[in-house]
């Protein structure tokens, strides 16, 4: 997954101790433009939803977990998701963009991010 520019500001920004909220939402979305670092938001958002657990291995590494239900995704081709500061709007942090996985019926996806320092 590619770090934007804003990723790379707030890393700097909760080094230095200034205030900086941190990505704890996934979006999905349909999009399927490339990645860019000067990425702002997905290209067409679906859903967002903050993470359903976490896990702190060290001072350098965490995982999330994102649960996205039947509701979520009836209908959907998903191409990309995102991490983002907010359950609305808020600072994208990281983008990956993939082949499209369609979803219909009664289908769930468990999506889980490690995030490293290093």
């Amino acid at each position: 997954m590619g770090a934007t520019n804003v990723a790379k500001s707030g890393i700097c920004m909760l080094i230095g101790s200034k205030t900086q909220d941190i990505p704890t939402y996934m979006a999905i979305g349909t999009g399927s433009s490339t990645f860019s670092p000067g990425n702002i938001a997905l290209l067409t958002e679906s859903k967002r939803n903050g993470f359903s657990s976490k896990y702190t291995g060290s001072e350098m590494f965490v995982n999330y977990l994102y649960n996205f239900n039947s509701l979520d995704l009836s209908g959907t081709t998903i191409a990309e998701l995102g991490l983002f500061t907010k359950l609305s709007a808020g600072d994208m942090w990281n983008r990956e963009v993939f082949s499209g996985i369609s979803y219909s019926g009664n289908k769930e996806i468990y999506i889980t991010v490690d995030v490293e320092v290093y």
